[in-house]
């Protein structure tokens, strides 16, 4: 995805315009990551949900790669920027960051 190649292109044009699209849904269609990343999960039969994607493949690099693009960021990646901290989720995932830029409890 972060490859130079064709097929490293395809997959940033695929997979991580789905990885955009989710980073905007908040707080317009869910409240928080869990919501989203639980959906896309349990809908899809994804392993991971976006957000967990985002923490796993890295969120400096997928950030630097929309912003290199000259593209807005989304607005939880906006969070997550702003917020100075480098994932969505921490603690082995029992805390997810909030809109707030603060981490909570996931319940």
């Amino acid at each position: 995805m972060f490859d130079d190649s064709a097929e490293g292109e395809l997959a940033w044009q695929i997979f991580g315009g789905t990885l955009q699209y989710a980073a905007g849904l908040i707080p317009e269609i869910a409240d928080d990551v869990i919501n989203i990343d639980n959906a896309i999960r349990w809908g899809f039969n994804w392993v991971k949900g976006p957000f967990e994607m985002i923490d796993h493949l890295d969120s400096r690099r997928v950030i630097d790669r929309i912003l290199g693009e000259g593209k807005e960021l989304p607005a939880m990646l906006e969070v997550l920027q702003n917020s100075g901290f480098e994932s969505f989720y921490r603690n082995d995932g029992s805390e997810y960051l909030g809109v707030d830029g603060q981490y909570h409890s996931v319940k």
